[in-house]
């Protein structure tokens, strides 16, 4: 057998190795194909550089490569959905063992935790996906917000507006001392502003939105930034309550002791680490 017959039984074998995977948003399993040792040597590279912007962008591009459904728009899904897919390419695709290295936030000794994916999963299945729908006033005006899972399709919109902004502040005429300043306060102004994200429905005085989510992202981000100051302590209040819907990787994670001071200590499981070679 010659070197290109070989590439191409191995390229057929991998377009016919086909097996399910479960998809939270849209409540059921979904057909996908193997992942090559190409494909996974492109995520392996953007792991190394740690740019989470360009994993988000890969790791996207990937699955939508991988899903066999053309029905499904991969930007339609979720961020629990992208955690909960690139989980199952782990285990089904066999990639490294199920050790993980965890330091003791206590003690910063280091151990081996042998995590479990099938629980992992078992309990993304079990994150309720319903909206939570929150009211408050502010300035004699009442408000009701709808509070979910933004899609891919916002959160990478988002990333757009934040790069740039960024790059307004490189480029303006300020000194290096001003620009660390403003990329200061902007930064952690945006680490709270990005929640605004998860608004998914909006009433004002019982009045709903009809066409909220139809509406482009920069256009929704700019209705909010007219909203009394007030309004976005209200949807960080909310998130913070709901915390099922923010902190994933959390709610997923396993509460572990650790073998040398026995302090409880947090596992999280991040699947960037799996596709890592």
């Amino acid at each position: 057998m010659q070197l290109t017959e070989a590439l191409q039984q191995i390229n057929d074998n991998n377009s016919s190795f086909i097996y399910k995977v479960y998809i939270p948003s849209l409540q059921k399993e979904v057909m996908f194909r193997s992942l090559s040792v190409g494909e996974l040597k492109s995520l392996s590279k953007i792991m190394v550089e740690d740019d989470t912007e360009n994993l988000l962008y890969a790791t996207t591009t990937i699955i939508s490569s991988l899903i066999q459904d053309s029905s499904i728009n991969i930007m339609d899904l979720i961020e629990l959905d992208r955690l909960a897919i690139l989980f199952q390419l782990k285990k089904i695709n066999m990639l490294g063992d199920d050790n993980y290295n965890v330091t003791c936030g206590k003690c910063e000794k280091q151990f081996l935790f042998e995590y479990d994916l099938n629980k992992v999963l078992e309990k993304i299945k079990n994150i309720s996906l319903t909206n939570q729908t929150n009211d408050f006033e502010i300035n004699h005006m009442k408000y009701t917000i709808e509070v979910g899972y933004p899609t891919l399709q916002d959160i990478m919109g988002y990333s757009e507006i934040s790069k740039r902004f960024a790059q307004k502040i490189e480029e303006g005429k300020k000194t290096d001392e001003e620009k660390e300043k403003e990329s200061f306060v902007s930064a952690s102004f945006i680490l709270k502003y990005i929640r605004l994200l998860y608004v998914r429905g909006l009433s004002i005085n019982d009045n709903k939105i009809d066409n909220f989510l139809d509406s482009t992202l920069a256009d929704r981000i700019l209705l909010m930034e007219h909203m009394p100051a007030g309004f976005m302590n209200e949807v960080n209040n909310i998130i913070v309550k709901n915390r099922q819907i923010y902190d994933i990787l959390d709610i997923i994670g396993t509460i572990v002791a650790c073998p040398h001071c026995h302090a409880d200590i947090l596992v999280k499981v991040d699947p960037k680490d799996f596709f890592m070679i």
